[in-house]
């Protein structure tokens, strides 16, 4: 049977992690279909145990206790352990930033970076930053790997937070180009003469997100970063099946 305030609280959580910028309490009450009263109730608590703050113009957005439990999370496997050893070879190969991202809601957030030493150009998003997911490719490689039903949803998200008038056409032809050759790319849509790569990773019982590198564009062939990242990010959920097993 299930408990449904949990449901209901966790279901609050959740659309406010979807919502990029946060949200109100109003327009949870409509998408969540729960009554003031009671709502007030759940973020009352959510926010006394520090999952989601509000601000002054009573927008609600997650706080500091999500992001430790999201650490949490991946630190309770070897899994953070093989994430962060996927970067480092990427980078003793390339030489050129390497990044770690997932979805968060209509956004690609970037959980971890790798740059290279001494005075190469250091590129790509810092830790925790958020970009449209569908103008990176980063996002792309976390998009590519999504089954039709939350793909839609994930267009619908974007679509109705106003995220960069995305072109839902394009963005089609994008995956499915990107299905094609196994890896997704971008030049420059975010910053003029930088080129990103970036492939999936995913562990269905563990994680679902990309690698990816970023460089001054023609520092390096593009189909040389996508054999880099596809062998690391195979080779990585390898190590990770073969545990799970064990």
């Amino acid at each position: 049977m299930k408990n449904r305030t949990v449901e209901r609280t966790l279901g609050v959580l959740e659309l406010i992690a979807e919502v990029k910028g946060g949200i109100n309490q109003a327009r949870i009450a409509e998408q969540l279909e729960i009554p003031k009263s009671t709502l007030h109730s759940f973020l009352a608590a959510l926010e006394e145990k520090r999952y989601i703050k509000q601000d002054r113009h009573g927008v609600f957005t997650l706080d500091i206790a999500s992001l430790a439990l999201g650490n949490a999370y991946l630190d309770s496997t070897d899994l953070s352990q093989d994430l962060g050893s996927a970067l480092e070879l990427i980078l003793d190969e390339l030489n050129v930033t390497a990044h770690l991202a997932s979805l968060d809601g209509p956004s690609v957030l970037y959980l971890h970076k790798l740059d290279p030493a001494g005075n190469q150009i250091k590129l790509a998003s810092a830790i925790g930053t958020r970009h449209p997911a569908h103008l990176t490719a980063a996002g792309r490689a976390c998009l590519m790997q999504l089954p039709t039903p939350r793909l839609q949803r994930f267009m619908r998200y974007a679509t109705a937070e106003g995220v960069e008038a995305i072109d839902l056409d394009l963005l089609e032809q994008q995956l499915t180009e990107a299905r094609r050759i196994g890896f997704a790319v971008d030049h420059g849509s975010l910053i003029a003469g930088v080129t990103t790569v970036a492939v999936p990773i995913s562990s269905p019982e563990h994680f679902s997100g990309s690698i990816g590198v970023s460089f001054l564009t023609g520092a390096i062939e593009v189909e040389h970063a996508a054999q880099v990242l596809s062998n690391v990010a195979r080779e990585t959920i390898a190590q990770v099946s073969m545990r799970s097993i064990r």
